[in-house]
């Protein structure tokens, strides 16, 4: 009979350990990160993207509403409008009111004009865009020879006349 009670009282304290663990959501759910609005029009990066050129940058897109969660890594997203770029949301914590996500951008811009990207933080989607500059002209080859003047010590070089 005292193992039976033994068990009986066992399983009733464990049955209140669980009753009383269920009423504090902070240890049996997650909080899902969301804002009530996200403003890529406002957003900065940290660097000029130019066509043909390995960029690397961070976007620092504005929020609003933000309820105090943190948030993982997001999905790469590639770039439209201008290829060859892409931007990843950074892991973080949300504010509880307003505040910035991160998001890399990394790649390199196949010609001059938007890199376009949908993003998405909190249950909100915006479209953030980068300014792609051309980029200035180089020189790839150099044709013919050229030779220096036989100068003289102390003297000024015919070029140098001119």
């Amino acid at each position: 009979m005292k193992s039976k009670s033994f068990w009986v009282v066992s399983v009733y304290l464990i049955l209140i350990s669980v009753s009383q663990a269920c009423k504090n959501n902070d240890i049996l759910s997650v909080k899902t990160p969301t804002v009530s609005a996200i403003d890529c029009a406002s957003a900065t990066f940290s660097a000029s993207a130019t066509s043909g050129a390995s960029y690397a940058a961070t976007a620092s897109v504005p929020y609003s509403g933000g309820n105090g969660a943190t948030y993982e890594e997001g999905t790469a997203v590639a770039s439209s409008g201008v290829s060859g770029l892409i931007a990843t949301l950074s892991a973080g914590s949300l504010t509880s009111s307003t505040g910035l996500a991160s998001f890399a951008i990394t790649g390199m811009p196949t010609s001059a004009g938007t890199a376009i990207f949908p993003v998405t933080l909190g249950g909100q989607n915006c479209t953030l865009s980068l300014a792609v500059i051309a980029l200035k002209a180089t020189l790839s080859t150099l044709s013919g020879f050229a030779s220096p003047d036989a100068g003289v010590n102390g003297t000024a070089s015919q070029a140098q006349q001119q």
